[in-house]
């Protein structure tokens, strides 16, 4: 394509009207350029936010698998935080590096194994609801009570591959709200303009809560 539009720059140059073709021709480049640019933006955007949910379903999975059954039945909840932080890094493996997200080129976790936090809480951080007994009048009233949780948190380095003559990005910095220290927090990653890859820093939070 690049070519037949070479050919045709050197076309317009040689008659009297190449000046108004010239016009014409950067301005299809222009577009294409910006074409180019849209839809590695699209597919940057989709490969995202289908990373950003593969993070989210493996931190509750991962969680889930390392409940400790016997103690769930007796109404307690227990997480090996081992078995959590290894599943968590299994189901990443296989879905995000061989799995369906293609663009994908790797991931890190910030920190590795010491980044992946395991956070048991039980002072409002997840709410259920609590159905009181039936009053006098048969009505009951359901009452929001705080509930035991595990979280599963870490921030996560995701490389994907860009176009190269779209690639003009540098460091990338991602801002997030951090719940157990309640504030802001930001991660960055440094990028190389033209090296067709972009990292970003992804933050994953997931719970799961003893009703």
């Amino acid at each position: 394509m690049f070519r037949s539009i070479r050919e045709k720059i050197k076309n317009s140059l040689s008659n009297e009207q190449g000046a108004v073709s010239l016009q014409y021709t950067v301005l299809i480049l222009i577009m294409l350029f910006a074409f180019c640019a849209f839809v590695d933006q699209y597919k940057t955007t989709t490969t995202l936010t289908e990373t950003e949910a593969i993070l989210d379903l493996a931190s509750v999975e991962a969680l889930r698998y390392a409940v400790d059954e016997d103690e769930w039945n007796q109404g307690r909840l227990v997480v090996d935080e081992d078995i959590a932080k290894q599943k968590f890094v299994e189901i990443l493996n296989d879905n995000i590096v061989d799995g369906t997200a293609k663009n994908i080129e790797t991931f890190e976790i910030i920190d590795g194994y010491d980044g992946i936090k395991i956070t048991y809480d039980d002072t409002g951080l997840a709410t259920g609801t609590h159905m009181s007994a039936p009053d006098d009048e048969g009505n009951v009233i359901n009452e929001n009570i705080d509930v035991e949780s595990y979280f599963l948190s870490c921030v996560v380095n995701v490389k994907y591959k860009v176009r190269k003559d779209t690639d003009f990005i540098g460091t990338v910095t991602t801002t997030f709200f951090n719940i157990f220290a309640d504030e802001k927090q930001s991660a960055s990653s440094a990028n190389t303009a033209k090296d067709g890859f972009i990292t970003t820093p992804v933050q994953v939070v997931g719970k799961i809560t003893l009703q």
